[in-house]
């Protein structure tokens, strides 16, 4: 039985200057340098939507939603799901890939992980 259950993951988009929030530490100085076009996030949102996620939130990165099944087949991972104080949590087995008719902004796909806490 196929699970309806909702998985939640950021797009990772790159900007013109072919940085992205996955490749560098941004401060609010340096946003700019990560931003992508808004023409190049609007194809993203546009493709996934087509894919048939839902886009949550679009910025510097997309806040998608999608069902398990649904990352498994268009990015060609499979995702082990795990518990961490009593959080469900998604781990691919190996990076996703991007898709060829995907637009040329979208980088990555990241799944939420558990927070870590220091003393």
């Amino acid at each position: 039985m196929e699970s309806t259950e909702r998985i939640y993951a950021q797009v990772v988009l790159q900007a013109p200057s072919g940085q992205s929030a996955a490749s560098t530490t941004a401060t609010a100085e340096q946003v700019d340098h990560v931003r992508p076009i808004k023409a190049a996030t609007e194809q993203a949102v546009d493709f996934m939507k087509k894919a048939g996620f839902r886009v949550e939130q679009a910025g510097i990165t997309l806040s998608v939603s999608g069902t398990k099944q649904q990352f498994e087949s268009v990015f060609g991972i499979h995702l082990s799901a795990y518990e961490q104080a009593g959080q469900t949590y998604y781990r691919p087995d190996h990076p996703a890939l991007i898709p060829a008719t995907a637009p040329s902004c979208l980088q990555t796909i990241v799944f939420a992980e558990p927070r870590q806490y220091f003393n």
